[in-house]
């Protein structure tokens, strides 16, 4: 079986396990969708395709060169679609709530200046965050108008999603998941000052059927296999925040042997289905 991540931190501790673990039974690859133009590294893939592509990167890069595996045929997880819905925070907020799931009232703002208008008409607290999901992007709770115009001279020019506050305990449980298996952890809200990034486990005793089943059910109606989702508890249940392709796995017991495990199925999966 010919397996090729599509990653731009191969290093990574997870992937690397992952991959060694892979390279004992396949052919393993690993590609950086920023090493070329997309349209290039396709076509070169297409002279020897793999037999399915695990798509880590999530740039415009990495996702333009999932797009054209799968016009090309290749089996890429996450797929291309579901991948896109998790890094634009605009489509994430209509699939959710398209499907009924619990998540917060959502606002497009279209850029953080621009926002400022809509204020008069909206309750405080809200979270503003940037409509597209990145490493630094802008995640912050805003208590009043003012404290929105003090974020202009820096991202006055930002496209930004407005949320509804809804108050919880303090903590975000991440919920993990890989092939329909879930994982959960609490970690410190990244709203709250000074917030630490500790990771607690959760055991499977103390795991909520509720949160469980909503987490799958995102998995079911974004088409996502590798994921993560970010809840809060509420006092109506839990409220999804956050919705992650192929997130990294920090916490997760084990989560190169899980991901290795889920590719090798892959292949199984694509043979019955021949």
């Amino acid at each position: 079986m010919k397996i090729t991540l599509i990653s731009d931190k191969p290093d990574h501790p997870v992937l690397a396990a992952m991959v060694d673990r892979l390279r004992a039974c396949h052919r393993v690859a690993v590609i950086s969708a920023e090493s070329d133009d997309p349209a290039t590294l396709a076509a070169r893939e297409g002279l020897s395709p793999a037999d399915v592509y695990l798509l880590k990167s999530h740039t415009p890069a990495g996702l333009d060169l999932a797009h054209r595996l799968e016009l090309c045929g290749a089996l890429v997880v996450n797929g291309w679609s579901a991948s896109v819905a998790c890094q634009d925070r605009v489509l994430m907020a209509r699939r959710l709530d398209a499907a009924g799931l619990p998540c917060p009232r959502t606002w497009n703002a279209v850029t953080l200046g621009r926002a400022l208008p809509l204020l008069a008409g909206l309750q405080f607290p809200l979270v503003i965050k940037s409509r597209f999901s990145r490493r630094g992007d802008l995640v912050v709770r805003a208590d009043d108008a003012a404290e929105v115009e003090a974020l202009l001279h820096r991202w006055n020019d930002e496209p930004v999603i407005l949320q509804h506050f809804e108050d919880n305990d303090g903590w975000d449980v991440k919920m993990w998941v890989v092939g329909g298996h879930a994982y959960a952890a609490r970690r410190p809200s990244p709203l709250l000052p000074d917030a630490g990034s500790d990771t607690v486990p959760i055991s499977p005793d103390e795991l909520s059927p509720a949160w469980v089943a909503a987490t799958l059910r995102v998995g079911r109606e974004f088409d996502l296999s590798l994921y993560g989702v970010d809840l809060l508890v509420t006092g109506h249940g839990p409220s999804i925040v956050d919705v992650n392709a192929f997130p990294g796995y920090r916490g997760v017991p084990n989560a190169a042997a899980a991901l290795a495990a889920f590719a090798e199925g892959l292949n199984v999966e694509a043979s019955a289905s021949a």
